[in-house]
């Protein structure tokens, strides 16, 4: 077999266009003045102690010291629940929105002298989507408030702290 027969072959294969070695290439090229012999293994690591938490672990920090900070019913397990959704991997924005979505409701439900999640009713969670709606939220706001609430409400269910018939 002929090299011509070999058409799938690159050309410059057989005419030694190619290096065999890419450093010799690069000699006397600025980028590779300041590399020494061990280059891929030379580049310096970040200084890891220095570096801040994740996003999401200072959002989470965040959101337990506000939640420590205000007296709201229920105020254990808003925290638990904060930290569960914080296990489960979910993103700083979604933290963020759990938790302006339940300091909304805790806070009608306290200022509806209501002190303890176990008296939690349907009429506290339609009271509330109807005080939402008469701030002014567009219904795919409150929507999205419920969708927060509900998930809550499905957690302190898990947790016995709730009846099942609330659901």
């Amino acid at each position: 077999m002929h090299w011509d027969q070999l058409s799938f072959l690159n050309p410059n294969y057989f005419y030694g266009c190619h290096r065999f070695n890419l450093r010799s290439y690069f000699e006397g090229h600025p980028f590779n003045e300041n590399l020494d012999s061990t280059f891929p293994f030379n580049i310096s690591q970040p200084d890891i102690t220095a570096q801040q938490p994740p996003v999401r672990r200072r959002t989470l920090d965040h959101i337990l010291d506000r939640i420590s900070k205000n007296d709201f019913p229920g105020k254990q397990h808003f925290e638990q629940y904060m930290r569960h959704k914080y296990r489960r991997n979910c993103r700083a924005n979604t933290l963020r929105l759990a938790d302006t979505s339940l300091t909304q409701f805790l806070t009608f439900y306290r200022n509806a002298d209501k002190h303890h999640l176990e008296q939690m009713t349907r009429e506290d969670i339609e009271g509330f989507v109807e005080h939402e709606q008469d701030r002014g939220l567009k219904p795919n706001s409150v929507r999205t408030r419920m969708c927060a609430v509900y998930a809550f409400v499905h957690f302190l269910i898990e947790k016995k702290v709730v009846s099942y018939e609330l659901w």
